[in-house]
């Protein structure tokens, strides 16, 4: 691998991303208006650059497919930003929701991962 691929891959010799579960208020005049549950997956440029290359491998994968369809490029750095799963929050159950589909995306990217490292021939001993 070269210096750049190995830089984006974000990690020490593999591909590093994370998942993260936002919790947005909307204030409208002097009260809440609204609530919601956003899932977010930072991908790393490499990662989500195979993926994509290899989109065909993934057609049946929703979640995957969900990240490469919601992901864009972050301009203040390098990568990838997408939220493939977004909810208002209207009772009790939606975050039980949120979590569960964190959960998956999380599943996702660990499967995208793999795939990356597969493509590049990355061994890790853990």
């Amino acid at each position: 691998m070269t210096k750049k691929q190995i830089d984006e891959l974000w990690g020490d010799g593999g591909p590093y991303s994370q998942v993260n579960l936002i919790f947005e208020n909307r204030i409208l005049d002097d009260k809440e208006a609204r609530k919601y549950y956003y899932v977010q997956a930072e991908i790393n440029p490499l990662t989500f650059e195979t993926v994509k290359d290899g989109l065909d491998d993934f057609r049946d994968d929703e979640w995957v497919m969900a990240i490469c369809e919601t992901g864009e490029e972050r301009e203040d750095e390098n990568g990838y930003n997408a939220y493939p799963f977004r909810m208002q929050n209207t009772d009790k159950n939606d975050l039980r929701e949120a979590e569960k589909s964190l959960e998956e995306i999380k599943k996702a990217v660990i499967r995208m991962h793999k795939y990356t490292m597969e493509v590049l021939g990355i061994v890790r001993d853990i």
